[in-house]
């Protein structure tokens, strides 16, 4: 998990809790959180219907900025996608292109540092 916040023109979500999920392809927040930014009619923003367990989800995608709440301030432009689901997902699309990251399963600590381009 990850604390984030996302930003969209003069808005900020609050801190919500994020699960990396590094089979996901895309990152993907409950679409109450578009309604905190003021995003009112997410069906004017592009659309794509993903597969899943409980069957297909369709998510509006917007660009916005993202924060990842570090040791050190981290906000980037990015684009992210609303959804009717059960969980907050960062997919492989945003966190593995700018961070390495490594799972240690035995203390069930992610480990990461910013990507070297």
């Amino acid at each position: 998990m990850f604390e984030v916040i996302l930003h969209w023109n003069q808005a900020s979500t609050p801190h919500v809790f994020a699960l990396l999920d590094s089979g996901s392809m895309r990152t993907i927040f409950k679409a109450d959180l578009a309604e905190a930014l003021e995003i009112r009619d997410l069906d004017r923003f592009p659309a794509v219907t993903f597969n899943t367990g409980g069957g297909p989800v369709v998510a509006h995608f917007v660009d916005l900025e993202l924060e990842i709440v570090l040791e050190e301030p981290n906000r980037f432009a990015c684009q992210v996608g609303f959804a009717h689901i059960p969980r907050h997902i960062l997919g492989r699309d945003i966190v593995f292109s700018k961070y390495m990251v490594a799972f240690d399963e035995r203390t069930q600590s992610i480990y990461y540092r910013e990507s070297q381009d």
